[in-house]
């Protein structure tokens, strides 16, 4: 049907009302992604389907049954986040609008919570999560012994990296970065096998980048190819059921590519299920996203949305986001909002569990 003149008139008009609004910020709040949903893992039907998803991506059951023990354990004590500002948890999910509607009712990151860090509020970190799941589904890097003069694995120093040192030396350095021998045996039951252990290793490796600041997407690609060709290598197989992923601070001052997060992701039809141990003291969280640029900006938002903890990698810094072989996001120096969380949400009664927040 034509419109008349009148119509077409008055649908201009609002187009450029509209665009005048967006420019002036004149709007308080528009959504800018997905709908998405949150769980900490602390009620049954949650913790029954995520080890659901996580069996029919391949991990073992004694896997699963450790993981489910460890997200109990850590849950024994309450899951150590401010939810005072959240929605209702429907099914042991939260639902938020996007994941600035997420950063606007969290008053610090997951990971940066404040109960201490006495052997009761800490368990295991990220990387040992991460690894024990992967591990769970065959996954391993048996060759990274051999393939370690090419695995472009460097030795952080001030002044430039060490590029060329042995295997046998980061082995012993970087396993006092991974949990303690003995908190492990405590919250798993058993001891790391080997096989897990090297494959931790192997998440956890800095990694050379080379590069002025002023030219690093280029860089940062290239040095993420150069790193993830270095792990399949050593025997990490991409392209599964299960995938790995990855947020790196692109510390061009130090020439460096150093994963300060790992996260393990599950690909199902029209969505993506992101399962993590946030910090040693933060909590376990299955996020459900519609898309991997949700799931970059929701793993981004500790550096972009919240002022950074004293001595915390990410200062100026582009942070990259990875899953499995790829890049899926870099965000530059410029995304970082120095954001808050607004106090216009009223907090609902009787939903802090602890209001020591949490961040990586």
């Amino acid at each position: 049907m034509m419109m008349t003149f009148d119509e077409r008139s008055t649908q201009v008009l609002r187009i450029a009302v509209l665009r005048l609004v967006l420019v002036l910020g004149l709007m308080p709040w528009v959504a800018q992604g997905d709908e998405f949903r949150l769980s900490f893992l602390n009620e049954v039907p949650a913790i029954q389907d995520t080890g659901r998803v996580l069996l029919g991506a391949g991990v073992s059951q004694p896997a699963v049954a450790t993981f489910r023990k460890l997200v109990t354990a850590h849950n024994q004590l309450g899951n150590r986040v401010d939810t005072g500002k959240f929605p209702r948890a429907r099914g042991g999910f939260y639902r938020f609008q996007d994941v600035n509607d997420l950063v606007r009712r969290l008053p610090a990151p997951f990971g940066r919570q404040t109960a201490g860090t006495t052997p009761e509020n800490r368990t295991l970190m990220c990387f040992d999560v991460a690894a024990l799941l992967l591990r769970g589904a065959g996954y391993g890097t048996p060759q990274l012994e051999q393939e370690f003069k090419s695995s472009g694995i460097v030795l952080p120093v001030p002044g430039g990296p060490i590029k060329n040192w042995r295997y046998e030396s980061f082995r012993a350095g970087y396993l006092l970065a991974l949990c303690p021998e003995a908190d492990y045996l405590r919250w798993v039951g058993q001891p790391r096998s080997a096989d897990e252990t090297q494959l931790e290793l192997s998440l956890i490796a800095p990694r050379s980048l080379e590069g002025a600041v002023t030219e690093h997407e280029s860089n940062i690609r290239a040095a993420w190819e150069a790193t993830h060709r270095a792990m399949e290598r050593s025997g990490l197989a991409f392209g599964g059921k299960l995938q790995v992923g990855f947020v790196y601070p692109a510390d061009f001052k130090g020439h460096v590519l150093s994963a300060d997060h790992a996260f393990v992701c599950i690909p199902q039809k029209e969505r993506w299920i992101c399962v993590e141990k946030t910090s040693p003291t933060g909590p376990f969280v299955r996020a459900d996203f519609k898309s991997t640029q949700d799931l970059a900006r929701y793993e981004a938002a500790t550096y972009l949305d919240y002022p950074l903890a004293a001595g915390q990698t990410g200062y100026d810094c582009p942070i990259v986001v990875t899953l499995d072989n790829r890049i899926i996001q870099i965000f530059r120096l410029s995304d970082r909002t120095g954001a808050t969380p607004t106090a216009s949400i009223p907090v609902r009664a009787g939903a802090v569990e602890n209001s020591g927040g949490a961040g990586r």
